[in-house]
């Protein structure tokens, strides 16, 4: 099984592997659907498909091409609307990777438009945003929250039947024990040509460091979407890796990037060793991402359920900090909205506002009968 995906995951060739039965086209499927990969899959097994299976993924393949499409017009029209206000701005992900590193714009999915600008222009984009037909999403939580404890505010709209989603961010990382200056990615950004239209984007290290940091967010864990815009990068650009080590120890994101590298090593079988030595990360760190990394990234009992998913993130947790310190920090002076999220509690009730309060309690017990019932299974 390994290595049909294996296959599947080198974008640069054509998929040839024969795949024995319906059983394992259910669980590639199952696979593509939770990383987000049936771009890939269609691109590179179509010849091979069932006839019961080339409608559904026919169907995702044309739809995926529309979304790019309009997402990627959208983002132009934003960047003629933004910078007509002198307002710079910088894609990230997928705006950006679809006009760089993928050898075919189809390759890759979006699910939205990620673009970063200065902190101090944050409230100018606000009217601009709505007369492009934006409205703030606010996720039934008070703006303030956005503000004090994110690193970019929602914004919704709908366009020929399709809702488009945009994230404004103003860095690229929630604001933490130590938080990062991220002043320089304007000075390091490079241009490149999309569209016939000229786009300023991220330096190649700084695009790795913000993929390493997206680990952090509580999304679907150790999806790899993300692990190929990784992989290509470092295919694609020759990495400056004095000064991203530089920064992963300045901010402390040493151990989160070993995380990154671990999945695209697990994956690629790309050798790390001479650049995870210079990370110095203890060994027993790195053993346990990669154990986890092992047991859950084929493990078909993540793909569709939340708690597992859950649990996933959790073990991860406690290994994405450099210090115990700095996470025990988050994991006790998290704000009470993420509290309420992450434990599916109301926002804003009784309940949630007496959980959060013994949280010295709260959260340790929540941990450990999570534990005890994954043991018990």
């Amino acid at each position: 099984m390994e290595k049909i995906i294996t296959e599947l995951l080198d974008i640069h060739t054509p998929g040839e592997i024969e795949i024995p039965d319906i059983k394992t086209w259910d669980y590639i499927i199952e696979f593509c659907s939770y990383h987000e990969l049936y771009p890939i899959l269609f691109t590179k097994f179509k010849h091979l498909l069932p006839p019961e299976k080339q409608n559904l993924l026919k169907s995702a393949y044309y739809l995926s091409i529309a979304r790019n499409m309009m997402l990627m017009d959208e983002f132009l029209k934003l960047k003629i609307a933004l910078e007509n206000e002198k307002i710079p701005l910088l894609p990230l992900k997928g705006t950006e990777f679809l006009n760089t590193i993928y050898p075919d714009f189809n390759l890759r999915s979006m699910a939205d438009i990620d673009i970063l600008v200065p902190e101090n222009k944050v409230n100018d984009c606000e009217a601009t945003l709505k007369a492009l037909g934006y409205k703030k999403i606010l996720g039934g939580v008070k703006e303030n929250y956005w503000i004090k404890y994110h690193c970019h505010f929602m914004y919704g709209k709908t366009s020929s039947g399709m809702n488009i989603h945009l994230e404004l961010h103003w860095a690229l990382d929630f604001k933490r024990f130590q938080n990062i200056s991220f002043e320089h990615l304007w000075t390091r950004r490079r241009k490149i040509t999309a569209e016939d239209t000229e786009i300023y984007v991220l330096s190649p290290e700084d695009t790795l460091i913000a993929l390493a940091l997206h680990q952090r967010r509580f999304h679907k864990p150790l999806i790899l979407k993300n692990i190929i815009d990784g992989y290509l990068i470092l295919k694609n650009y020759n990495i400056d890796w004095r000064y991203i080590m530089d920064t992963a120890y300045r901010y402390r994101l040493r151990v989160t990037l070993n995380l990154l590298l671990n999945v695209i090593e697990e994956v690629y079988g790309i050798n790390f060793k001479y650049i995870k030595d210079s990370l110095r990360v203890k060994n027993f760190v790195d053993r346990i991402q990669n154990k986890i990394v092992k047991n859950y990234i084929y493990n078909t009992e993540m793909f569709n359920n939340y708690h597992i998913q859950k649990r996933i993130y959790f073990y991860l947790y406690f290994f994405l900090y450099d210090s115990w310190w700095e996470l025990l920090y988050y994991l006790f002076f998290i704000s009470p909205e993420k509290f309420a999220k992450f434990f599916n509690l109301p926002i804003y009730s009784f309940k949630n506002n007496l959980c959060y309060k013994l949280r010295l309690f709260y959260v340790p017990f929540k941990f450990l009968s999570l534990f005890l019932r994954a043991k018990c299974k």
